[in-house]
């Protein structure tokens, strides 16, 4: 048979044949993203020496942006609403957007899939915030008990803090994430486990999602959920 899948869903799989299609487009890089370039082969000894780094602060969706732009910058500011970023990146993604200019400044960032909320306008934590995910949650035990499953691999610093515990593990069952979810709620904790392109595992605190961060902010903010 055939199996279509987008190029995000083949992360960490494996097929006989891979037809790729749509590179007679360009596809230019996610922006922060750093590359290494090489000048050529032809000299082995030289080839590290010789090679560079490129940083690709190109924003993938120019025309969006502009139009965004061109929107938000025709309202008043004194009418402006809030402008809120929701991300399932960390908030230091985000910031680097925005720093380098490739994102209009926000109010507010909730990233982290819906793990934390900063004030963008001092980039302070809305700690707070996280007071409702310390009942069920022990992030030490999560460790532990993730830690000892076969296969599993942290992910680097950058994508980890005290309310989300992310692990690489490739290729497992629906069965194997369901065990290892009832292992972590048999030791007392309240989690929501995410199993994703194959490869990605986060380990979250149950209710923490990117929908109830933004409900969380709007009653902090005294904003209903109808306006």
């Amino acid at each position: 048979g055939i199996e279509i899948v987008t190029w995000h869903a083949s992360k960490g799989r494996e097929w006989p044949v891979v037809v790729v299609c749509g590179l007679d487009h360009k596809l230019d890089p996610r922006a922060g993203t750093f590359s290494t370039k090489f000048p050529g082969f032809d000299d082995l000894d030289h080839v590290i020496e010789e090679a560079t780094l490129a940083y690709a602060p190109d924003f993938a969706a120019p025309e969006a942006t502009a139009r965004f732009r061109l929107l938000w910058g025709r309202i008043p500011v004194s009418h402006r609403p809030l402008l809120v970023y929701n991300s399932g990146r960390m908030t230091a993604d985000v910031r680097q957007l925005v720093d380098d200019g490739l994102l209009t400044a926000p109010d507010y960032v909730i990233s982290g899939v819906g793990t934390e909320i900063f004030d963008a306008r001092s980039w302070d934590a809305l700690t707070e915030f996280n007071d409702q995910f310390r009942d069920g949650w022990d992030l030490s035990l999560v460790e532990t008990i993730v830690g000892a499953h076969p296969g599993v691999e942290r992910q680097p610093p950058d994508f980890l803090h005290p309310y989300k515990s992310s692990w690489f593990l490739h290729r497992v069952t629906p069965e194997v994430i369901g065990e290892l979810k009832a292992k972590l709620l048999d030791a007392g904790l309240i989690v929501n486990v995410i199993y994703s392109s194959q490869r990605d595992l986060d380990v979250l605190p149950a209710g923490a999602n990117k929908g109830n961060a933004l409900a969380w902010l709007c009653e902090h903010l005294r904003i209903p959920l109808t306006q």
